[in-house]
């Protein structure tokens, strides 16, 4: 199995961070990276709960120093495009078919989550070697990122 980093794209709200974390080690997670974040505080650290230390363990760094040194990235989207206007790039994987591709692989694999009020950016998401978008309602598709995570 490769190494795994939870990567957040400049996170709005410190409360998802801490959730993030917390999510993460329920799922036995403990890579978090934070790109350009947000300042954390006292309701990172609650909402963290067991989880603290993901989060005081966090690293901070660029998204070129994520791109640099992962041997894949993953991009995360919550509405794949369908028009022609507006393309995407294919395939893209869901959570599980995602595991599947990538767990006899060794190295690093980042696997990116975009900001609250939009996402990543399409630099982002065309400079990422996998896409994955996780299977919601066409009436609501996008989640919060502290749910998305995982």
């Amino acid at each position: 199995m490769p190494d795994i980093d939870i990567v957040l794209v400049a996170p709005l709200y410190e409360g998802n961070v801490g959730f993030t974390a917390r999510v993460m080690k329920n799922f036995n997670f403990h890579r978090l990276v934070l790109v350009d974040p947000c300042p954390l505080g006292n309701e990172a650290d609650a909402r963290a709960a067991h989880a603290r230390d993901v989060l005081k363990d966090a690293e901070v760094c660029t998204i070129e120093d994520v791109f640099a040194r992962s041997n894949i990235v993953v991009a995360t989207t919550g509405a794949v495009s369908k028009s022609v206007c507006t393309p995407m790039r294919m395939p893209f994987f869901t959570p599980k078919e995602l595991r599947e591709h990538i767990k006899t692989l060794d190295g690093r694999i980042s696997i990116l989550f975009g900001r609250e009020n939009w996402g990543l950016n399409n630099e982002e998401v065309k400079r990422s070697d996998i896409i994955c978008t996780i299977p919601t309602s066409e009436d609501y598709p996008i989640l919060n990122l502290s749910h998305a995570d995982l």
